[in-house]
């Protein structure tokens, strides 16, 4: 995968899905996958990542797959209040709630904050410069004066140099995160139905 040029977490969730998957069937047996996927439990969406880490193995292996054909539920998306988002923030400290903050103010994906690097920063004109995750143009993104604050007190306070990435791992802000939409859940009691529309990803995706 990686001679395709696909995104280290890109290969690192294949790994795991996969590795999911032949806890309870043989990976070299298509048929076997196939039947997995159509018993599996949980969302559309899901089984559908499940399939793709699948193909991916299925072609590196020279497996002849047919990649069954998984609708994702129409049901719309939780939007969380205003509300609700302000309070997501309040209670994430000084450095996710800039994360968060960064993310709403530029619909940056994760991957992307991760690899921010100090030297794209253009605490200036209130700018980054983001090396996009799916191969793409790169782009150049504002930031809100609130979050711009925010930023130069952050790397005010560290030491980084101009090659160094200021933002944690994906694997780290996703451990993070969980634990700070679950207790801001509790804390607004809704019941965990907040909790579960703010992953990670869809904090970017809700809030666009």
């Amino acid at each position: 995968m990686k001679k395709d040029q696909l995104a280290e977490s890109t290969i690192e969730v294949t790994g795991r899905r996969l590795r999911l998957i032949a806890k309870s069937v043989d990976l070299d047996n298509p048929k076997e996958v196939t039947e997995y996927l159509a018993n599996k439990q949980g969302k559309n969406s899901y089984i559908e990542s499940l399939a793709n880490a699948y193909y991916r193995y299925a072609k590196y292996n020279g497996l002849y797959w047919e990649q069954p054909l998984i609708k994702r539920s129409s049901q719309p998306p939780y939007i969380p209040t205003t509300e609700e988002l302000t309070a997501l923030v309040s209670d994430a400290g000084k450095k996710y709630s800039l994360i968060l903050n960064v993310l709403k103010d530029t619909g940056m994906r994760p991957i992307e904050i991760e690899r921010t690097k100090l030297k794209w920063l253009d605490l200036n004109r209130g700018s980054i410069n983001v090396e996009t995750a799916k191969h793409g143009n790169g782009r150049t993104l504002k930031l809100k004066d609130h979050t711009l604050a925010m930023l130069k007190e952050y790397i005010g306070k560290n030491n980084f140099n101009l090659n160094d990435n200021i933002f944690p791992k994906v694997k780290t802000m996703r451990r993070v995160y969980t634990t700070l939409r679950t207790r801001t859940a509790d804390k607004i009691a809704l019941q965990g139905v907040f909790a579960q529309a703010l992953v990670l990803k869809g904090y970017r995706d809700i809030i666009g």
